[in-house]
């Protein structure tokens, strides 16, 4: 073994170990040691229960609302706006409302949030803005009913034309979702349909 010292068995085991020689600062090591072991132990059952807790939470938390209602402040707190359920838009005072009940107070001329645009998302067109060839004027207007005249024969063919010129006007197309004309109680509905 030329250029190689040869090591000493003895000597290497205690120079390597890092630990001290005697057994008064051995025994001040192990007790340090276990006092860290037992912070460490209880950190880690912390951090197992509080990731239980959020896991048990994120199972029960009830998923948000499809579409709310922001209200406004005052006697009876009246609806103001309409937005899509997770809105970050919307104010604090609200309520969550069906997919109808938002339909309708959509139609009834509730204002919808300008950020989530829940109309468009329930495709529901605003007929103030003209979107039909024509202007205005091609929109459909509410006609008055003279003598003999059928208001629910009136009504259906308004809504008859109204569907065709969305369909001339490119609104719609096959493929697309339904048409969905809203109505208030007042309409005899199962006759218009």
């Amino acid at each position: 073994m030329r250029g190689r010292r040869a090591v000493d068995p003895h000597r290497t085991k205690y120079v390597f170990d890092g630990l001290p020689p005697d057994l008064d600062r051995l025994r001040t090591l192990r007790i340090w040691h276990a006092m860290w072991l037992e912070r460490i132990d209880h950190k880690i059952t912390a951090l197992q229960k509080r990731q239980g807790e959020q896991e048990r939470g994120g199972r029960s938390r009830p998923l948000p609302p499809e579409w709310i209602v922001e209200l406004g402040i005052g006697d009876g707190r009246p609806p103001t706006e309409v937005h899509a359920g997770e809105c970050h838009t919307a104010g604090p005072r609200r309520r969550p409302v069906s997919r109808d009940e938002a339909c309708r107070l959509l139609a009834a001329g509730l204002r919808a949030c300008g950020h989530c645009q829940p109309d468009a998302q329930l495709l529901i067109l605003d007929l103030a803005v003209p979107l039909l060839p024509g202007g205005p004027d091609a929109r459909s207007a509410a006609l008055r009913l003279t003598a003999g005249d059928d208001a629910a024969t009136v009504t259906a063919r308004q809504m008859r034309e109204l569907t065709g010129r969305l369909i001339q006007a490119g609104q719609w197309k096959d493929g697309d979702p339904d048409i969905l004309i809203v109505v208030d109680a007042g309409y005899d509905v199962p006759r218009l349909a």
